[in-house]
């Protein structure tokens, strides 16, 4: 891994890494489909961007901590119309949550549906 990659990782609270390196090793034997980290630790800054452009709907965001509390994680290649709009892709993720009962994803919540989001519970 580059330095940056491992730069990036270390503001990521650990039980997040484990979570996303398990994950995307059983969608890989699953499908084939590889996933990347595409943001851990945020700006404020960032955050109020995000929220700008729709994407965020917090300045309470777990992504603000320092290790960071959440994370995104989307199909390497990016599309947006990829395996993480499938029914397969929610099966995989649900399933493996029963694992590591101290995560959510943004997939399941109700009020405002963020697929690539997982963050550790409050």
């Amino acid at each position: 891994m580059s330095q940056e990659i491992n730069r990036e990782l270390s503001k990521i609270d650990p039980r997040l890494v484990t979570y996303f390196n398990s994950l995307s090793k059983i969608i890989k034997e699953a499908t084939g489909k590889d996933f990347r980290i595409f943001e851990g630790n945020r700006t404020l800054e960032r955050q109020q961007i995000l929220i700008k452009q729709g994407f965020s709907k917090t300045l309470k965001s777990n992504h603000l901590h320092i290790p960071s509390k959440a994370i995104d994680i989307i199909e390497f290649p990016w599309t947006w119309n990829g395996f993480i709009l499938t029914p397969e892709y929610k099966k995989l993720v649900n399933n493996h949550l029963k694992n590591f009962p101290d995560i959510s994803w943004g997939g399941n919540w109700k009020k405002f549906l963020d697929l690539p989001h997982h963050e550790l519970k409050k």
